[in-house]
């Protein structure tokens, strides 16, 4: 492996990231790396979990290190505290040995509350030149569904005691931001935006005839990971009160529940409930942009999901389709002060069916959201967001 030399005035920037950086499952990361690699030399620390990818290579101009130290589920034999601990420092002794090849200290970019601990170890020792804490999820929340409040509370003490080594801390929506008031530590929302470049240019039409879809029905798409906690069940069911109508639902993606799925659109008239497999990124934003509404529906009731202003939310928007998504959420009130799509009951799919068979039939209406729609397009773009964070790392330079 090279000594890794920045060819840049700037500091360089290591991002940590809890996951492998190749797989779709990190587009934020990415953009981050890929935006940053055009002004400042830029590498990457992934978590390899499964040893899919080498430990060493260049994708465009970011230079990615994976660990292959193995799974946190390894080291919780341990004890979950003690175990997780240990992980945390085999993890931050790779880290240092990566730095140690840098001609300047970097800023070290920690993705959630997994990699924060490694990147203030790396302040403390002087290994780093400052740290940006890019927070995706509440972190008492996403502790406390996986295992259990106490864990919850352990590990959001464990944050706000880390957050005096952090320089700035970056967060997708408003409601975390607010999490972080509280503490007196202000965090600027940068949203989960594609880039606009990766937006098809082509008309609704034009998608789908591309991808062999009806011109003339009112198609329903949702493109996620198939589990649960999606509202995948009621929207299956409402598309069974609307079996006759020209209303068409699109489910694009794999995951848990795609053997269910399967099962009931062989009940159901295959051209009215239809299950398509995962697709690349640009081909599953076509099937956006060739649906007249998206659904973005939550019903976990997780507390992460009622602050959530997830990446779908915003590509939907990008494509000018209006969304559909539950009541009572940051995410309700972003589409209702915006107008720029329905607030559903998540729970009945009765009103849910006789929700989209109204907007169906009502063309002005129908129109009058998607206009409005339309003209959020350029304005929640990666290319915007992003110089929010471009802000924040020029202060620090």
């Amino acid at each position: 492996m090279p000594v890794l030399k920045p060819n840049h005035a700037r500091h360089p920037i290591l991002i940590l990231v809890a996951k492998a950086f190749q797989t779709p499952d990190v587009p934020r990361a990415a953009q981050e790396a890929y935006t940053l690699s055009k002004n400042h030399p830029v590498f990457v620390f992934a978590w390899d979990r499964y040893v899919e990818y080498p430990s060493w290579e260049v994708r465009g101009n970011v230079e990615v290190s994976s660990s292959h130290i193995g799974n946190l589920k390894k080291f919780s034999k341990l004890g979950l505290i003690f175990g997780g601990l240990i992980f945390q420092i085999a993890i931050a002794l790779e880290t240092v040995k990566l730095v140690k090849r840098l001609e300047r200290r970097p800023i070290v970019i920690a993705h959630d509350i997994n990699t924060l601990p490694v990147a203030c170890f790396l302040k403390i020792l002087g290994f780093a030149s400052a740290v940006v804490y890019d927070c995706r999820e509440l972190t008492f929340a996403i502790y406390s569904e996986w295992f259990n409040s106490a864990v919850g509370s352990f590990m959001s003490t464990i944050e706000r005691k880390l957050l005096r080594y952090v320089r700035a801390v970056i967060t997708v929506s408003d409601g975390i931001a607010r999490y972080f008031a509280r503490y007196n530590c202000h965090a600027t929302v940068v949203y989960n935006c594609p880039k606009l470049s990766d937006v098809p240019l082509y008309s609704r039409i034009e998608a789908r005839k591309d991808l062999g879809l009806p011109a003339d029905d009112f198609i329903i798409s949702c493109v996620t990971t198939l589990r649960y906690g999606c509202g995948l069940e009621i929207l299956v069911e409402a598309s069974k009160r609307l079996l006759g109508t020209h209303i068409r639902i699109l489910i694009v993606g794999d995951g848990p529940l795609r053997s269910w799925l399967d099962g009931e659109a062989s009940l159901v008239d295959k051209d009215h409930l239809v299950i398509v497999p995962r697709r690349p990124r640009s081909v599953a934003l076509k099937y956006v942009k060739a649906s007249d509404l998206t659904w973005v529906v939550y019903t976990e009731g997780s507390l992460n999901g009622s602050v959530g202003m997830p990446w779908k939310l915003f590509e939907s928007i990008a494509c000018g389709v209006p969304v559909v998504v539950e009541p009572n959420t940051l995410r309700s009130r972003f589409v209702q002060t915006r107008g720029c799509g329905i607030v559903l009951d998540n729970t009945n799919p009765i009103e849910v069916a006789d929700a989209f068979y109204r907007l169906s039939t009502n063309k002005r209406g129908y129109n009058q959201i998607r206009e409005r729609t339309k003209r959020l397009s350029g304005r929640y773009t990666w290319e915007r967001e992003s110089k929010k964070l471009l802000k924040i790392l020029a202060a620090i330079n």
